[in-house]
């Protein structure tokens, strides 16, 4: 095999660890991305694996060290208009995981800038040929809350209703859960929709019947 077509078949990727903060039982996922895509795709892949339904803005902030207090090296955006610095800001269509994440390993993604859900992203691993089919919901744990719901708080308040088949919401927040299109987190569901996210076109979303 030539040096060019073992190139073509290289296939790199990154292992990232999402956690997104709640007020208890964050929701976690680990996934293994390509590390060719951009960082629009990328959020496609995180909203599948918390079942988000890009009804929202988002943004992702880039630090090297990861230590408190730290301010951000670069700034990834939909609009540089909505940035901090439009200067300076990337665009999120353009830029490219491989060109940013060997030097940049801590990532904050924030999605929904009203209830400002904070997933914090470390680079925890790097393959530079990945055998296998991407991208690839690894492991998760905890349910994500519905779009909407108010926040790390008003999800808190919202399990207890929707647990609590004596609440007197708990008919009404249950439908209108179904309606947000939540459901508890499950595997095996979020890897195939996770999959389909980082390649358009291969199928559909899954949908309950």
């Amino acid at each position: 095999m030539t040096d060019s077509a073992a190139m073509t078949k290289a296939n790199p990727s990154f292992d990232l660890d999402i956690e997104l903060t709640l007020t208890k039982n964050n929701a976690k996922r680990k996934i293994r991305v390509g590390a060719n895509i951009t960082f629009e795709r990328l959020h496609k892949i995180i909203g599948a694996a918390y079942n988000w339904h890009e009804c929202h803005l988002y943004q992702f902030l880039l630090f090297k060290k990861g230590e408190p207090e730290e301010m951000p090296s670069i700034e990834i955006v939909t609009d540089k208009e909505d940035s901090f610095n439009p200067k300076t800001a990337k665009l999120a269509r353009r830029a490219k995981l491989c060109d940013y994440l060997d030097e940049y390993k801590y990532i904050l993604y924030i999605y929904d800038f009203g209830d400002d859900w904070s997933h914090y992203i470390d680079v925890v691993g790097k393959s530079d040929n990945c055998d296998g089919k991407l991208p690839l919901l690894l492991d998760g744990e905890n349910d994500a809350p519905p779009e909407d719901c108010g926040g790390a708080e008003g999800f808190a308040d919202f399990l207890e209703i929707v647990n609590n088949p004596k609440h007197k919401e708990h008919k009404g927040t249950k439908k209108w859960a179904k309606e947000q299109g939540w459901e508890p987190f499950d595997l095996e569901r979020a890897r195939l929709c996770v999959y389909l996210a980082g390649n358009p076109g291969r199928g559909v979303r899954v949908q309950d019947s």
